[in-house]
């Protein structure tokens, strides 16, 4: 490469030199004719010189030129591969991404639906205690009933008898009022049985 450069610059100077000689000197038309001549003749030794020094450092200069720009292909050309590659894992990666968030859906949904099983079987179970504690309550209220109605007419049957023991009572009367007070037991207790069937 400096060879050639160094024959360029030689080559230029003769041709600047020349030119100025030229133009200093009035010339004959044989003159002309030789200088246009000995131009072809100077162009050709030029040709011949870069031909001989300058061709295999300038083809080098073009081989190298040409290896660097294939290299930057080749380089260019692994990088576009990895970032193909890459950019397909990348879409993997998203593909895997959306298939777990569908995974995620379907476990949330699946444990909002048994969280909303278990609410409804909680408030049936409590109803169902409601439900249990109401009977109990009424079971109780009705016991408590009954066991006063009974207490009520036991102090009505006692207040009446001593009544009649007051007025002095008949054998007969004593009788009748007995059999009135164990009917008016039994019909307490069977409308008090009742109540508690209703």
């Amino acid at each position: 490469m400096v060879k050639l450069l160094l024959v360029l610059c030689i080559a230029g100077v003769l041709v600047f030199m020349g030119a100025e000689a030229y133009a200093a000197v009035k010339v004959s038309p044989a003159r002309k004719i030789w200088d246009t001549v000995m131009l072809f003749v100077n162009f050709g030794i030029l040709v011949f010189i870069f031909m001989k020094f300058g061709r295999k450092p300038f083809v080098d200069f073009l081989r190298n030129q040409a290896r660097k720009i294939e290299e930057n292909l080749r380089s260019a050309e692994s990088e576009l591969q990895g970032a193909r590659a890459k950019m397909s894992s990348e879409a993997e990666k998203l593909k895997e991404i959306e298939k777990r968030i569908q995974e995620i859906r379907a476990v949330l949904i699946d444990a909002a639906e048994r969280g909303k099983q278990e609410i409804i079987e909680q408030a049936k179970l409590e109803a169902e205690h409601m439900l249990e504690r109401a009977k109990a309550e009424a079971a109780y209220k009705l016991a408590k009933a009954r066991k006063e109605l009974k207490e009520e007419l036991i102090d009505t049957a006692i207040s009446l008898l001593e009544q009649r023991l007051k007025k002095g009572i008949r054998v007969e009367d004593n009788e009748r009022l007995v059999n009135q007070f164990v009917t008016e037991l039994k019909e307490s207790k069977s409308h008090v049985a009742g109540n508690a069937s209703k």
